[in-house]
């Protein structure tokens, strides 16, 4: 069977929302990715957000997988693989292969625990799990099932810990929102470990009043005594002394025995070890250990004053990365790719010859029901050491609660640090008219964040700091206003030392996440919303922004540049577009 037949056969037309057959995008994108993988090739596939990417690379996938060959697809997330699952793969027509879910060992149930799983208890009681009446654990099941799956459907944090032979040898693999996997793999490279960390730790331990955790907690307060010495004997950004070095390796290896204990009493005695200070520690102390061990490849720093151990080049995350993909194809799949060309390399996937597809065009009926503000003059929030100057922050709040005040529709505020989002919120707090609406998610993962949104009132406004996932992969039902606080830099990871390649980093990442912190609006044809940036550094530094902006972004922004005093008449009259109750007044 062609793809075209298979297509006409599988599509599915029978659903109202596709009866018309694959959009424009989808018709392009699919021959294309059916033509690399038959022609030995990867590609990376560039398009704007909502308009059906998932769907057009799943059907070639489907094809493929037909013809016995194994597909892996990579989400970030757990509530990513399930959206793939339930909404999209299950809507082609007849689909003929069962799809594997296969999830982190911890988003699993323990029949012999009762509770949730996790891998110091599995491996603990192995034997006990195995002498266990056949296909009670959920998770054994699963793993067993794995290396013979024809299309298994997995998350970035999976992929890059379980070890080749556990996945099996794929054909294809396609790496969903791929403009957040190089991020995934540096970060399961590295081991970093906190003051707080440990403070956390040593905090948790000592409420566990049942037993003596005295040997643990003892250890803790030495290695958080390593810690100050290493940041005293250091600046940021520099190499940590070999003997520091030797003190802490040879601390955590006398105490390896009692880690592992304690991390097992603590998951046995707590309803959910994922969220544990103790349980993220560990596995961070973990990969510091390998990293002391093998220091020839490593480099150790005190970075955002913390101990961070990290691959020396980029070579070793790409050697990593190619031990999982292998011989397969790759479909990278984004709506944010600055660099198609270079995409594949950033992701750590060398050796292979790439094609490209980007699709710059967006539903014109999208941009009309969209309105994209930015402020002249606005304050000039940017972060120097001491902090954002008083008066900037109490001008971006005063816009922001003006902004929030009236409009009783749901809302999204994105800062680029908690300090920020904290400073705001005690202000906007102070307004009774917006106190009970306020929602606050810092740190919460996309899983979390995503089942928080999912309990909004209508009304209720989100503020989000940059850490909480919600500028990214976290779709807000409903959304009708979003405010982008300060442009949201990041600071460039410690391998990257020159000052022309931070600054090309600092813009690259902050592009790519104000585009997507601008996609969690207008999601569909029906939709509609308003969005506004508060900081007056995008007007100042436009010429070197925009450019790098797509151009369904990039031109509405130039055409929403406004003076602060008119950010009332400019808001009343597209929502009243819309919400006719609204005026010029409710603003002012």
């Amino acid at each position: 069977m062609s793809f075209e037949e298979f297509v006409k056969e599988r599509f599915p037309y029978d659903k109202p929302k596709f009866r018309e057959g694959p959009n424009q995008i989808q018709q392009e994108m699919m021959p294309r990715i059916v033509s690399a993988i038959q022609n030995g090739r990867s590609i990376v596939i560039q398009a704007p957000f909502g308009l059906g990417k998932t769907l057009g690379y799943l059907l070639p996938v489907a094809y493929f997988a037909e013809q016995n060959r194994r597909v892996c697809i990579l989400c970030p997330t757990k509530t990513h693989q399930d959206q793939v699952f339930t909404n999209n793969y299950n809507e082609i027509k007849g689909a003929a292969i069962q799809p594997l879910l296969y999830y982190g060992v911890t988003n699993y149930e323990c029949p012999e625990k009762g509770g949730t799983a996790s891998p110091a208890y599995c491996e603990a009681h192995r034997e006990i799990c195995e002498n266990r009446e056949r296909g009670t654990c959920q998770y054994a099941r699963d793993k067993n099932m794995v290396p013979n799956a024809r299309i298994v459907i997995t998350n970035f944090a999976k992929f890059l810990s379980a070890s080749p032979e556990e996945l099996g040898a794929f054909d294809i693999i396609v790496i969903d929102e791929s403009h957040g996997f190089e991020d995934a793999v540096r970060s399961y490279m590295q081991a970093k470990i906190s003051r707080t960390m440990v403070e956390n730790s040593i905090e948790e331990l000592t409420s566990f009043t049942e037993t003596d955790l005295s040997q643990p907690i003892t250890f803790l307060n030495q290695l958080r005594r390593c810690i100050d010495d290493a940041l005293i004997y250091v600046g940021e950004g520099d190499e940590i002394p070999p003997d520091v070095l030797d003190e802490i390796q040879t601390l955590i290896m006398d105490n390896q025995r009692t880690l592992n204990e304690t991390e097992l009493y603590v998951e046995e005695h707590t309803q959910n070890p994922a969220e544990s200070s103790f349980f993220n520690l560990h596995k961070h102390l973990v990969k510091l250990l390998s990293r002391l061990q093998n220091r020839y490849d490593n480099i150790f720093l005190i970075y955002e004053a913390a101990l961070l151990g990290t691959p020396r080049t980029e070579r070793i995350q790409q050697q990593h990365v190619a031990q999982r993909v292998g011989n397969a194809q790759v479909v990278f799949v984004s709506a944010t790719i600055e660099r198609p060309d270079q995409h594949a390399t950033d992701c750590g996937v060398t050796g292979k010859t790439v094609a490209s597809f980007t699709w710059g065009e967006y539903p014109p009926e999208r941009r009309r029901r969209r309105c994209l503000i930015a402020l002249r003059g606005g304050p000039i929030l940017k972060k120097p050491e001491t902090g954002v100057p008083l008066e900037e922050r109490l001008g971006a709040n005063m816009i922001i609660e003006r902004a929030l005040v009236n409009f009783q529709k749901r809302s999204l505020v994105l800062f680029r640090s908690h300090s920020d989002c904290r400073a705001a919120e005690a202000y906007l707090r102070r307004n009774p008219r917006i106190a009970t609406r306020l929602h606050t998610l810092l740190e919460e993962d996309r899983d979390a964040a995503q089942e928080k949104v999912n309990r909004l009132r209508e009304n209720d406004i989100v503020l989000a700091s940059a850490s909480s996932s919600l500028w990214e992969g976290v779709d807000v039902p409903e959304l009708k206003m979003l405010i982008i606080d300060a442009l949201p830099y990041v600071r460039p990871p410690p391998e990257i030392r020159s000052r022309i390649a931070s600054l090309e980093y600092n813009l690259r990442k902050m592009t790519r996440r104000l585009q997507q912190g601008i996609g969690r609006l207008v999601r569909s044809d029906e939709d509609w919303g308003i969005a506004l940036v508060v900081d007056g550094r995008l007007y100042r530094n436009r010429r070197r922004i925009l450019p790098r902006l797509p151009t369904y972004i990039r031109e509405d922004l130039q055409n929403g540049f406004i003076l602060t005093r008119k950010l009332g008449e400019v808001m009343t009259n597209f929502i009243q577009q819309f919400e006719k109750k609204y005026t010029l007044e409710d603003f002012l």
